[in-house]
C-alpha cells in the first residue's frame, strides 16, 4: 500500500494552505480520508499561524535593522558634533591668542598716549568676552543636542533588545509548530498503516471464507447425491413390493 510523509519544513516554508494533493491522495479509502479529516483542520490552521508568525518576524527583522541604523546615523551625529565643538573651541582659542598678541604688539609699538592706550584695551577686552559668550552658548547647544542624542540611543538599544525577545520567542513557537506538524504526520502515517494491516487481513479472512464455501458447496452437492441414491434405491426397493403384492 502507498504511504505518505509530510514534508514539516517544506510545509513551514510554503506558508501555504493548499492541500488539494493531500485530500487526493487520502481519498482511497474512507478510512484514510477520516484520519485525515481528523487533523487537516489543524494542520492547515498552524500553517497559517506560522505564516503570520514568519511574516511579523520579517517586519521585526526589518525594523530592528531600521533602529540600528538610527543608531549608527545618531552615533556618526554625535562624533560630527563633537568634532565641531572640538574645532570651534579651537578657533576661538587662536582667535583670542591672534588678538592678545596683536595688543601685546600694538601696545609695545605704539607711542600713543596713554588714553588711546585704555581705549584699544578696553575693546580688544570686550571682544574677548563676546568671544567667550558665543563660545559658551555654542558649548550649551552642543551639549543639549548630544544629551538628546544619547537619550534617543538608550531608546533604541532598549528597543532592540525587546525585538530580540520577540524574535527568540517567535523562533520557540516555530519549533513547537514544527514539532506538532511532525506528530500529526506521524499520525497520518499511523492511520495508513493500520488501513494496510486491516486490508490484508481481510484479504486472508475473505480468502478462508472462500474455501469454507467451497467445502460447503462440496458437502451440499454429496448429500444431495446421496438423496439422490436413497431416492433411486427407496423407489427400486417400491417396485419390488409393489411387484410382490
Amino acid at each position: 500500500m502507498d504511504t505518505f510523509t509530510l514534508d514539516s519544513d517544506f510545509a513551514i516554508q510554503s506558508h501555504g494552505v493548499d492541500t488539494a494533493g493531500i485530500d487526493a491522495f487520502f481519498a482511497k479509502s474512507e478510512e484514510t480520508k477520516l484520519g485525515w479529516k481528523c487533523v487537516k483542520g489543524d494542520y492547515e490552521r498552524l500553517l497559517v499561524e506560522h505564516a503570520d508568525l514568519s511574516k511579523e518576524k520579517s517586519e521585526l527583522t526589518v525594523l530592528s535593522r531600521s533602529q540600528q541604523a538610527q543608531i549608527e546615523e545618531l552615533s556618526s551625529e554625535k562624533a560630527t558634533l563633537e568634532s565641531t565643538l572640538s574645532e570651534t573651541i579651537q578657533t576661538y582659542d587662536e582667535r583670542i591668542s591672534e588678538l592678545i598678541q596683536n595688543y601685546d604688539e600694538k601696545v609695545n609699538g605704539l607711542e600713543t598716549s596713554h588714553e588711546v592706550i585704555i581705549e584699544k584695551t578696553a575693546k580688544q577686552k570686550d571682544v574677548i568676552a563676546e568671544m567667550e559668550v558665543e563660545l559658551n552658548q555654542t558649548k550649551e547647544v552642543l551639549a543639549t543636542k548630544d544629551e538628546a542624542t544619547s537619550e534617543r540611543f538608550a531608546e533604541l538599544t532598549r528597543e532592540t533588545g525587546e525585538q530580540k525577545t520577540r524574535i527568540a520567542e517567535l523562533e520557540k513557537q516555530k519549533r513547537e509548530f514544527a514539532d506538532l506538524i511532525k506528530k500529526l504526520t506521524a499520525r497520518v502515517t499511523t492511520v495508513s498503516k493500520e488501513k494496510e494491516e486491516f486490508e490484508k487481513e481481510s484479504v486472508e479472512h475473505i480468502s478462508e471464507l472462500e474455501v469454507a464455501n467451497k467445502k460447503l458447496e462440496e458437502e451440499k452437492e454429496s448429500r444431495a447425491r446421496a438423496v439422490e441414491r436413497a431416492k433411486i434405491e427407496l423407489g427400486a426397493q417400491s417396485g419390488i413390493f409393489c411387484g410382490a403384492v
